[in-house]
């Protein structure tokens, strides 16, 4: 099939398409390897983490803008490029968050929970905004920076 995709649509786009596959497969090994190893999914009650690594040229990219992480998410993907980059010495590991996704489960009252599915960016806008004690909500203290023009 893939020899067959060379002779349409050209050995660049198909080796394209092949690097793609095998970061899929990749990242999946390397997934479950960094769960085994570094990360306790037991410990890690409120937070988990699943990361693609992509190979710079294979998938489409656009410039990506600075933010900072809320503080436990930026602690696990310390952990991630750590372990990434001593498993592969001379990688240079980015961080796309405009690719990201996130499933943020929110208390609406005592008796409604739902799980909300949303970009990496809402996610940090979400973690900005917490719930005092008397149920008033607080807005973002300003320390996350996000590209918020994208996220209305």
């Amino acid at each position: 099939m893939i020899a067959k995709l060379k002779t349409e649509c050209g050995y660049q786009w198909t080796n394209k398409l092949e690097g793609m596959f095998k970061d899929v497969q990749l990242s999946r090994e390397m997934m479950a390897k960094f769960k085994k190893e570094v990360y306790d999914v037991e410990k890690a009650e409120d937070l988990q983490l699943h990361v693609n690594v992509c190979t710079t040229g294979y998938w489409p990219s656009r410039s990506v803008q600075p933010s900072n992480l809320p503080v436990d998410l930026q602690q696990a993907c310390d952990k991630f490029k750590r372990f990434y980059l001593n498993a592969h010495s001379g990688h240079k590991l980015e961080w796309r968050l405009d690719q990201g996704q996130a499933e943020c489960q929110t208390m609406f009252s005592p008796k409604v929970r739902r799980t909300l599915v949303v970009s990496t960016y809402q996610m940090m806008i979400l973690f900005g905004v917490q719930s005092a004690e008397d149920g008033h909500v607080q807005a973002d203290s300003g320390q996350n920076q996000y590209p918020a023009e994208r996220h209305r």
